[in-house]
């Protein structure tokens, strides 16, 4: 008698919510520790649920814990962090939500480091990038010929339209501009846009925040008066540290280092991870 192994199956087994996109064009580009890493914190983040519901945006994993569960030595993990993140497909972080994006603020930090999928690549442009190559040479048929028919062109497109809506991890950014007239945050962010261009000197760009950043320009001008951030924003455009330069003078970077400037310290930190 013929075994039926479909009687066999548990629908109640636990599994992973995984993004097509991820196996169907990521996998190929990606060398084996890579791979393995990315599988470990996809389970680590959207696979787990929140009291609320909601996917783990990003999760503690311990080196160990990494070695243990890709069979990985701790060097070929280091290579593998390098690469996702150089290709946006992870972001690293420490415990107070600041981006570790390079491999030395990494090893500088030690211990403590956070896993996320990164929130830009899951608007699928900088995955495509990276994939581009790899589907190209799946596509070549005998002739050297790319097979680029509308058919495949629109289930890539499917697979991406797909995922984006099944795993939106981007955080929902708002115009600090089209806020309520009545809102502190606009009228702060109409004082920041005066204040880049007198002292910049240039088209300042355009103000969009995470709604936790909004919430957070509230809070503090609630708390500490709207004069008192008034006076640290003036305080901001004096500064000469390199990390707030190389983010262009940023309303999300001044919210970072409100902090430091409530202290009068003029003395440069040694980076933008003690700036919080």
């Amino acid at each position: 008698m013929k075994r039926d192994d479909s009687a066999h199956l548990d629908i109640q087994t636990p599994f992973t919510a995984f993004p097509n996109v991820l196996l169907d064009q990521v996998m190929p580009t990606l060398k084996d520790t890579e791979w393995r890493l990315l599988c470990v914190i996809v389970r680590q983040t959207i696979g787990w649920r929140d009291e609320a519901g909601g996917r783990r945006q990003r999760d503690w994993i311990s080196r160990s814990q990494l070695m243990r569960r890709t069979g990985r030595n701790s060097e070929a993990l280091s290579r593998a962090v390098d690469r996702l993140v150089a290709r946006r497909l992870i972001v690293v972080q420490d415990e107070a939500g600041r981006v570790l994006s390079t491999a030395r603020q990494r090893q500088r930090l030690g211990s403590k480091l956070f896993y996320a999928l990164h929130p830009d690549g899951w608007k699928w442009s900088d995955v495509e990038r990276g994939c581009a190559k790899t589907e190209q040479a799946f596509e070549r048929e005998g002739d050297g010929k790319a097979n680029t028919t509308k058919e495949n062109d629109k289930e890539r497109w499917d697979w991406l339209e797909e995922a984006k809506k099944i795993f939106d991890l981007r955080p929902e950014r708002v115009a600090v501009m089209e806020l309520d007239d009545g809102s502190v945050v606009k009228q702060f962010g109409e004082l920041y846009l005066r204040g880049y261009r007198q002292t910049l000197a240039k088209k300042p760009p355009r103000l969009v925040l995470t709604k936790a950043d909004i919430e957070k320009l509230e809070k503090l001008i609630n708390e500490r008066g709207y004069d008192h951030m008034a006076g640290l924003l003036a305080q901001f455009w004096q500064v000469q540290w390199n990390w707030v330069k190389n983010r262009d003078y940023g309303l999300e970077t001044f919210l970072h280092c409100v902090n430091l400037l409530s202290l009068g310290s003029t003395s440069s930190p040694r980076s933008g991870l003690e700036a919080h």
